[in-house]
């Protein structure tokens, strides 16, 4: 017992995909020990749970974790009821997010899915004010290309374009 002095030898390694699993799981208990009840909402907790936990690897921040838990208690259906963590990174900011002025649609391909630019805002190309990011000179898309990942990761189905855009 007593004190223990700890310094610059002590260090801790934090795997965000282990420790959002974590967190995943601490929602998912603490909801259905807590406050779930199947005979009143006719939700299928569990089941509800094993879906949105596979989507848990492919997050790419503690926002969007946020945002899957409180997608995954949408599932239960009851208004004011949501989660909010301990704040979000601190590396990223709630400021307004940009778009890339393109429609898209999903499309399967023997590799995997793809994102197929359907249209594109073009305004005044030559003025970077005024136009869409993808149509600017040099850019070098048009309408059929293919978006194939966003900051070098796999675009996917589960995660849309823009949640993969944001931060």
């Amino acid at each position: 017992s007593g004190l223990l002095e700890f310094d610059s030898r002590v260090s801790l390694e934090v795997v965000d995909v282990e420790e959002w699993l974590q967190i995943f799981d601490e929602v998912r208990f603490s909801v259905k020990e807590s406050f779930f009840d199947e005979a009143c909402t006719g939700a299928e907790w569990d089941l509800a749970c094993e879906r949105y936990k596979e989507v848990v690897p492919r997050l790419r921040s503690r926002t969007e974790l946020t945002d899957l838990c409180n997608e995954l208690l949408s599932e239960i259906g009851v208004s004011h009821f949501g989660f909010g963590g301990p704040g979000g990174d601190s590396s990223e900011t709630m400021g307004d997010q940009g778009q890339l002025g393109v429609k898209v649609s999903w499309v399967e391909l023997d590799e995997g899915g793809v994102y197929r630019v359907d249209h594109l805002v073009e305004g005044d190309v030559w003025d970077r004010h005024y136009s869409g990011p993808l149509a600017r000179a040099g850019v070098g898309v048009s309408v059929g290309s293919l978006i194939v990942a966003v900051n070098r990761v796999r675009v996917c189905r589960e995660i849309s374009l823009e949640r993969m855009l944001a931060n």
